[in-house]
């Protein structure tokens, strides 16, 4: 798994209070993940199934202005 640029955003489900985050990989235009929720909880555990070598080759990822979906890779989330 060596995606490297990820697209993350969040969205309302059917226009209510339910949200989910999708992440994409950018260069292939496919989904690697949806969690339900807006935060960081709702993709730790995508995180934690990529993995620290996984993770290790992000190069870019580019999300909206949301403040719960982190933007910095010194700060992803890790498996416990």
């Amino acid at each position: 798994m060596h995606d490297a640029m990820w697209v993350m955003d969040e969205f309302a489900l059917h226009k209510g209070h339910r949200y989910v985050t999708v992440i994409m990989d950018a260069e292939r235009s496919r989904v690697l993940w949806v969690g339900e929720g807006d935060s960081r909880e709702a993709i730790r555990p995508f995180f934690e199934w990529r993995g620290e070598e996984g993770r290790a080759h992000i190069e870019a990822v580019a999300v909206n202005m949301n403040t719960a979906l982190p933007t910095d890779p010194e700060t992803q989330p890790t498996s416990s």
